[in-house]
């Protein structure tokens, strides 16, 4: 069994990620939704309260990491070759 193409996890940021300090603002809160962090492979979707709606914002983001998530993945797969 190989390594898994991706994990998703539905979960509050509390002692998620200890050792995020690139990632996560100074209480805890993602520094970017939507897209890439700066950590590789790791994304975050509608932690940024919109005002143009929550659930809109969220099918935007989940679009954007969706496409990025696509190209991770294919450029691993063309690392591993």
């Amino acid at each position: 069994m190989g390594n898994p193409d991706a994990v998703i996890v539905g979960a509050g940021p509390a002692g998620l990620l200890p050792n995020a300090e690139d990632v996560l603002d100074g209480q805890g809160k993602p520094l970017v939704t939507g897209r890439a962090t700066a950590e590789a492979g790791l994304y975050f979707c509608g932690q940024i309260a919109s005002p143009t709606g929550q659930l809109r914002e969220i099918g935007l983001e989940a679009q954007s990491i969706a496409a990025s998530v696509s190209q991770f993945i294919v450029s691993r797969a063309s690392r591993d070759v």
